[in-house]
């Protein structure tokens, strides 16, 4: 059987690599302008719709999917990987289940408690009842979790405590995520592990950045905002300063572009960053007249 009820489609796409169901549709995406779309997805179960922008990288991913892959975004932090997530289970019809960091390999398989009870895992919902689970920040997780993954992801079948060895869905879908592309820690995240090569052979890495079309729906295509946030985003990487430059600071910038720049800045972007870093980062934007920068310099002194 194939997920999703995408019969002799998906079967086509496995054995010609050629998507004859969805191609047409993932075509089609691939040439949305800045306006909201909708995105129609036909299986024989179901018709499902996608509305709003979706990450360019949406097609691509859903296309691996459907071919039975295992996804890995990697980017900075704030750049959607997780709304593309959700966007995929919808497409695909299937329930969304999220997993944070993993540390051993009972975040995977979970336990049984002193009552003798079975408590479960987000991971065991979706391998056994089918789903798109995210594991996020898989680049900070363990490598002994990480391995129990690779031989679930490898093997098809998963051991539960209590249960036993348990095939997996045909609807089950991995995508997990990182700052990282896996080969260890950079400058800005520091903190991130290097997976080794078997764990990044089970999935295809796709890599996540902002979007400017998505960028420029979230502030109605205001170009002092967006001004002063790519250039705010690029100084910082400059001065090796980590500050977060993603869609949530350009939607706040715009919600309260009527409020007092100086306070929104000082409550959305600075949040306590050191007054030597602000100087730091202000000196190496380019838009100096940008009300924005403006406000920043004035608040760097």
């Amino acid at each position: 059987t194939t997920p999703n009820g995408l019969l002799d489609p998906l079967v086509e796409y496995l054995q010609n690599t050629v998507i004859t169901g969805l191609q047409a549709q993932i075509d089609e995406l691939k040439k949305n302008a800045t306006q909201s779309t909708i995105l129609e997805v036909k299986t024989p179960k179901s018709t499902t719709k996608i509305e709003g922008l979706t990450h360019k990288v949406f097609p691509d991913a859903l296309s691996y999917l459907c071919a039975g892959e295992n996804l890995y975004f990697f980017g900075p932090a704030g750049s959607g990987k997780n709304v593309i997530c959700e966007q995929l289970a919808k497409a695909l019809n299937v329930d969304f289940y999220y997993q944070n960091t993993i540390l051993t390999k009972f975040d995977l398989s979970g336990y049984v408690d002193a009552n003798g009870k079975y408590q479960n895992t987000p991971f065991y919902e979706a391998w056994t009842k089918g789903g798109l689970i995210m594991f996020d920040e898989l680049d900070n997780s363990t490598a002994e979790a990480i391995i129990a993954l690779n031989a679930a992801l490898a093997n098809g079948y998963f051991t539960f405590p209590n249960i036993g060895k348990v095939k997996k869905h045909e609807n089950f879908y991995c995508v997990a995520a990182g700052n990282t592309n896996g080969l260890g820690a950079t400058e800005e995240y520091c903190g991130r592990f290097q997976m080794d090569e078997s764990s990044r052979d089970r999935f295809i890495f796709l890599s996540v950045d902002y979007d400017t079309r998505i960028e420029k729906a979230l502030c109605d295509d205001d170009e002092q905002i967006l001004e002063f946030v790519h250039d705010l985003r690029d100084a910082a990487q400059e001065a090796q300063i980590h500050i977060i430059c993603g869609y949530r600071l350009i939607s706040r910038l715009y919600k309260f572009r009527e409020m007092n720049i100086t306070s929104v800045l000082n409550n959305t972007l600075i949040k306590g960053l050191p007054n030597d870093n602000i100087c730091e980062i202000v000196k190496r934007m380019k838009h100096q007249n940008n009300p924005y920068t403006i406000e920043l310099t004035k608040i760097s002194k």
